[in-house]
């Protein structure tokens, strides 16, 4: 079986979505998956597909071009379509250009599309955004989502008109995989705490570095990842006085960082509009 799939971001595990995707089709091996990425190309990450195509059309995802790029972009993924001519295609994020453009050239092939959060959020915020998930959502053979309440909120915002087609399918991890420390800590002196994940704006990692700055206990805070938000990161941790206190690393390989969490006393998890992936 053939599949066609991709993210319009760097192919690179650089956020959950594109670990997720990595994960998927690792542990696919008897499926042909090709994916649709940009460039840079981790090649430790492009190990999982049997092969990975770099887009060409320059991204344009927000503004007055946007419904010009997501013509050049769909012209691309046709021919890409007309030429590879898969068995099935899944859309990963429901409300993004790259779904958009597989929607309008699939033809009759079936199209799964799996929801990942934040293109939900942005439907229920913009209208643009919404619009792109209805075309997407009714193009779509299935709708996947990890838990319930993000299914829910697809449900609500496409009025309840494709119910039949939305799957809830959790995703974790193999608990074999995780690190736990032998002896939990009982020190009673400042926490050494860890944040992980991409520094954007939904992440809101900006909330754990400025939590920091509350408190009359000096705590540390080890911040792992890369984003477009990190230099303002830095920046904010300089001007509230936590230079010492606040760490930055780079993003880390999932192993190496559940290696590493068991040093730390908690993790520390921020994020906008959380209610969408966990139950209430």
């Amino acid at each position: 079986m053939s599949i066609l799939t991709g993210i319009n971001r760097t192919s690179e595990p650089s956020s959950g979505s594109l670990i997720l995707v990595n994960d998927l089709y690792r542990a696919m091996p008897d499926t042909h998956t090709i994916c649709l990425g940009r460039r840079p190309v981790n090649q430790e990450w492009k190990a999982a597909f049997d092969h990975l195509i770099p887009l060409s059309t320059t991204k344009r995802p927000q503004g007055p071009g946007f419904d010009g790029y997501v013509d050049e972009l769909t012209q691309e993924v046709g021919a890409l379509i007309e030429q590879l001519r898969p068995d099935a295609i899944h859309a990963q994020n429901i409300g993004f250009a790259l779904s958009l453009a597989f929607s309008r050239t699939a033809s009759t092939i079936p199209i799964v599309s799996i929801a990942h959060g934040p293109e939900v959020m942005a439907a229920e915020r913009n209208a643009t955004e919404h619009a792109v998930m209805l075309e997407v959502v009714a193009a779509s053979a299935a709708i996947v989502t990890p838990t319930s309440v993000l299914a829910d909120h697809i449900d609500r915002l496409t009025e309840r008109r494709f119910t039949d087609r939305i799957a809830v399918i959790p995703w974790g991890i193999r608990l074999g995989d995780a690190q736990v420390r032998d002896q939990p800590s009982i020190g009673t002196g400042p926490l050494s705490l860890v944040h992980a994940g991409r520094l954007d704006d939904n992440k809101s990692t900006i909330t754990a570095v400025e939590a920091l700055a509350l408190t009359d206990q000096p705590h540390c805070l080890t911040v792992i990842g890369n984003g477009p938000l990190r230099g303002h990161l830095e920046q904010r941790a300089v001007e509230l006085g936590l230079r010492d206190r606040v760490h930055f690393e780079r993003h880390l390989p999932r192993a190496e960082l559940w290696s590493r969490l068991p040093s730390y006393d908690a993790f520390v998890f921020t994020t906008r509009g959380s209610t969408l992936l966990s139950p209430a």
